[in-house]
């Protein structure tokens, strides 16, 4: 019943639900271990949203890392086929729950583990066509979480305000990765393009070679960049921003 607490707790925390009689709850002298699981770099200089916050809400909680909380991060510095292999390391140091970021690591997760709950953090992404969830009521195995829904038609609106903030602008390049939900939102992108009278110029970052992304960009001339929403990029937005603005490029992130 303890980890069914901190898991409620936990997930509770990333709706900002309030859960004070949780609190109370906690098993005394017991050490929660949580384990975090995401795409991108390790955000040593710009830390995640999820790696900054939920300490916070969780020390509300009564959660306390050093006291009775240990968090465990793995990052795959963009390089997704490592996923799998840091998947199962949290799943051996014995986690009591296990945080997912991003259709890839929520996957790499679900393989790894069948009894281990896991928190999943999506945006452009359905669970239940993903094959995660039952349904969206009832998840249903011991995969919950928590769903961003947002239209992948929005990067239509992103790209009009480039082309409005951006003047005489001609050519704009995406930044995206290889994650299913990136390419989604390139094609929205595609379909917006031509009614704006712009060209677009689709860069797929591997491996967080971020350095050959703008080369290519540079190289097909593009006067601004327009980022899609995706774990890993956020993760990296100091070194994409760095980039950026070396190569004088108006950026939509």
């Amino acid at each position: 019943m303890d980890r069914r607490t901190f898991v409620c707790a936990l997930t509770g925390g990333l709706l900002a639900a309030p859960l004070a009689a949780t609190a109370q709850e906690i098993k005394a002298g017991k050490v929660y271990r949580l384990g975090m699981l995401t795409p991108g770099m390790s955000p040593a200089s710009s830390p995640s949203v999820a790696a900054t916050v939920l300490p916070v809400i969780l020390r509300e909680l009564g959660y306390v890392e050093g006291q009775n909380l240990v968090i465990e991060q793995r990052f795959a510095e963009g390089k997704l086929h490592r996923l799998p292999g840091l998947a199962r390391e949290l799943v051996q140091l014995r986690v009591d729950a296990l945080v997912a970021a991003s259709p890839p690591a929520v996957q790499a997760a679900k393989d790894a583990t069948k009894t281990i709950p896991i928190i999943m953090l999506l945006s452009f992404s359905d669970p239940v066509e993903l094959g995660f969830v039952a349904n969206l009521a009832r998840p249903g195995a011991n995969i919950t979480g928590v769903l961003l829904v947002a239209e992948p038609s929005m990067i239509a609106k992103r790209l009009q305000l480039i082309s409005e903030v951006v003047p005489r602008v001609a050519r704009i390049a995406v930044l995206a990765t290889s994650e299913a939900q990136s390419r989604t939102q390139v094609q929205w992108a595609e379909k917006a393009a031509p009614a704006l009278s712009v060209k677009l110029v689709a860069v797929e970052v591997r491996d967080a070679d971020y350095d050959r992304a703008f080369a290519t960009m540079v190289a097909e001339r593009a006067d601004a960049l327009l980022v899609v929403a995706s774990v890993i990029l956020s993760t990296d937005r100091e070194r994409i921003i760095q980039l950026a603005a070396k190569h004088r490029l108006a950026r939509n992130l």
